[in-house]
Order: structure tokens, then C-alpha cells, then sequence
């Protein structure tokens, strides 16, 4: 709970999304369902599981690699992973995709 959504540094990285995750006493995954319908997209969960994993990834290089982690590496990196999900998915949002991505980042 703490490292995806509770730190500063996660915090930091939602916002990143134009939108505020707002962390209650609630279970993990009503707040998750909350800011699913923040969104208002139809493929909110490919955006939640990518930012989750770029903040995963972000962890493991402050960890094993001692690199600090800074939110423009956070925004290069969400950037490239979604591409990645775009090019090689077979998303019937393809489009809608394409141009999310290109409004927001």
C-alpha cells in the first residue's frame, strides 16, 4: 500500500496523470477503483498496471542500483513502457491509446 500509493514519491507519480489518487482507510482496491473511474477511459487498468510497474522498477533501481528515483525518469519511463504496450498489443483501443499518450505526455 505504502510504496504504490501512500509515498510521496507515488503520490508525485499518479499526479503525473493529471489526476489525485486519493488514499483512504479504504481497501486497496476501492481506492485503485476509484481513480480507475477518474480516468474516464476505456483501458484505465493497461495505465494503472504501467504506472505501478514503472514505480516497482523505480524502487528496485533505488535498492540494488542506489539511483535515486526522479519523476522525469518516471515520465521518459511510463512513456516508453505504454508505447511498448501499444505497439505490440492487440488493444482494440489502439487509437484512443495513441492519442491519450500523446495528450498527456
Amino acid at each position: 500500500m505504502h510504496l504504490f500509493l501512500e509515498c510521496q514519491f507515488a503520490q508525485d507519480c499518479w499526479n503525473m496523470l493529471h489526476k489525485h489518487i486519493q488514499v483512504t482507510d479504504a481497501e486497496p482496491l476501492q481506492t485503485l477503483r476509484a481513480f480507475q473511474e477518474q480516468l474516464s477511459v476505456p483501458f484505465p487498468m493497461y495505465i494503472i498496471i504501467i504506472m505501478s510497474w514503472c514505480i516497482w522498477m523505480a524502487r528496485n533501481d533505488l535498492i540494488f542500483k542506489g539511483i535515486l528515483p526522479q519523476l522525469s525518469s518516471m515520465r521518459s519511463g511510463f512513456k516508453n513502457e505504454f508505447t511498448v504496450v501499444i505497439l505490440r498489443g492487440q488493444s482494440p483501443y489502439h487509437d484512443v491509446m495513441n492519442l491519450w499518450l500523446q495528450t498527456h505526455f
